[in-house]
């Protein structure tokens, strides 16, 4: 009768409170912060009990908790509880100092050993010696004696060299030990974080419970791999994210989102107030380089394209009313360090239109772009890219979707196939001395060569100076009549189309007249 009551004390105490560990099933990243959400199956007894879900993320926005559950079982109350583990890595770092005193110990009796065979060896250099002093024995013999006292003398310090290289693997393997216990304890093991819940079954069911809520220590980034094989060909754009999360939580085979939402902006719908005019008073501000520097909101192009262009999505895009995100389609693992973890979203085969572009007076190498229409179709986002040019790592660029112009410019690095010079045509240089006054001609010549084999259409710039000073006098002399001319910047513009092998040339000339005494800031020859 006893032992069936401690039974049922029994039974009803676990009833009453039981615990186990609820997975991570999916996470919604935003730029900053994310949504966890865990999906656990619990066999529930009627009534009321209290079930301990651990395996939570330890930083958690208390206000953010959803709960479901199925079967006819209500939540009646929840409390979340953070645990604190005191030792880092625990178990994990104590097997390695054990290692290292086992380690210890045996580079001790190695140099015992040591000892121990150097007292080997002084001993057979006093034998050594004793034979040598005695003037009685025959040469042979004495021969034989110092012969045999050399062999047992090479033997020993064999031996003692064999001790010392093993004296040398037991330290390297402490040395390393060490380091791991460093790395260990800079990164503390996580804490996390446990959910109490009070449920109510109608009877004993199985039961689906699921519950999220949002952590702070996460983000994500959009990064961008540029590979360009051949400028016949489409470019391959690899669309990632680079995802950070310090939740405590170590992510395992989880179900990613990616989101686009602001959680940090506030959801209150903006309201119109009076409007007061004021006196506008300009004022610029400087930048730490001494630059000005002024803030400019682009606009985004409405109008929308649609294009043929070959996918393969690791992600499907949702449209949501204020924003979209992109649901990964493979579980990922996300550790728990700080650090960044790649994730793929899709490889786009992008059609594009290549051109170069040059401008020689700054700079003598062309620039290979790709010029992608209808680019609101991939859903891009601000960010750094890896441009790769036939096979070959260029450099980083910035692929920037926030323009106004119909299409967006991704440059692809510079092409040294394409050679480009600038000179000043040495028979066309004049110097007039006239009073006062000094006036200088000048005559530019740039030469594009395209050495590729194929032909290549390259967008060429120079400019024309300007000057808004009454004794600085600018004459447009002339420029090649292909070229387009910006009376607002000065600058002329050339599209030139140049077949394989064959260069193409374009001037551009003027005359500036000053006093004599005076030097133009600027003028370069």
């Amino acid at each position: 009768m006893i032992k069936q009551l401690i039974l049922s004390v029994l039974i009803t105490a676990f009833q009453l409170f039981s615990q186990t560990k609820a997975p991570l099933k999916n996470v919604t990243i935003f730029p900053s912060g994310a949504v966890l959400e865990h999906i656990i199956e619990i066999n529930l007894k009627q009534g009321e009990q209290t079930v301990l879900f651990t395996g939570l993320a330890s930083d958690v926005d208390l206000n953010s908790f959803m709960l479901e559950a199925t079967n006819y079982t209500n939540v009646m109350s929840y409390r979340y509880i953070k645990d604190y583990q005191s030792k880092p890595s625990g178990d994990k770092t104590k097997k390695m100092e054990d290692k290292i005193k086992d380690y210890q110990k045996d580079v001790q009796k190695i140099n015992n050993q040591i000892a121990i065979e150097n007292q080997s060896i002084m001993l057979i250099l006093d034998n050594k010696k004793l034979a040598g002093e005695q003037s009685n024995l025959d040469v042979k013999v004495l021969s034989t004696y110092l012969e045999y006292y050399k062999e047992q003398a090479k033997q020993v310090y064999n031996i003692i060299e064999n001790l010392k290289e093993q004296q040398v693997t037991y330290n390297d393997s402490i040395n390393i030990l060490r380091k791991q216990i460093s790395a260990l304890q800079e990164n503390p093991m996580k804490n996390t974080g446990s959910l109490e819940v009070v449920l109510i079954a109608e009877n004993s069911n199985t039961t689906a419970l699921k519950f999220s809520y949002y952590a702070p220590n996460a983000s994500w980034v959009p990064t961008y791999d540029v590979l360009c094989e051949d400028i016949s060909k489409p470019i391959i754009i690899k669309y990632k994210a680079h995802v950070t999360q310090n939740t405590g939580l170590d992510w395992e085979k989880v179900k990613l989102s990616l989101s686009t939402t602001q959680t940090n902006r506030s959801n209150t719908q903006p309201i119109l107030q009076a409007w007061y005019l004021q006196i506008y008073q300009r004022y610029n501000q400087v930048g730490s380089d001494g630059d000005v520097m002024y803030n400019t909101v682009p606009s985004m192009e409405s109008n929308k394209m649609k294009k043929d262009s070959k996918q393969i999505d690791m992600a499907q895009k949702i449209d949501m009313a204020v924003s979209f995100a992109f649901d990964i389609t493979m579980p990922y693992d996300v550790l728990s360090d700080g650090k960044q973890h790649n994730v793929t979203i899709q490889n786009l085969e992008v059609p594009c239109t290549y051109k170069y572009y040059t401008v020689p007076k700054l700079d003598k190498d062309a620039f290979l772009l790709a010029e992608i229409a209808d680019f609101e179709q991939y859903n891009f986002l601000p960010g750094e890219a890896q441009v790769f040019l036939e096979g070959k790592y260029t450099g980083k660029t910035l692929l920037d979707p926030l323009v106004t112009e119909a299409t967006m410019n991704l440059s692809l690095g510079r092409d040294k196939s394409v050679v480009v010079k600038r000179e000043r045509v040495k028979n066309t240089q004049s110097r007039n001395l006239l009073g006062s006054t000094r006036t200088d001609s000048y005559e530019y010549k740039i030469s594009v060569k395209n050495n590729k084999n194929k032909a290549i259409d390259i967008i060429i710039k120079d400019q024309y100076p300007l000057t808004n000073n009454a004794q600085i006098g600018v004459e447009k002399l002339n420029h090649s009549k292909e070229g387009t001319f910006n009376e607002e910047n000065g600058v002329v513009t050339w599209i030139e189309n140049i077949a394989s092998k064959d260069v193409k040339e374009v001037k551009i000339s003027y005359k500036i007249s000053r006093p004599k005494n005076l030097n133009i800031q600027g003028l370069t020859n």
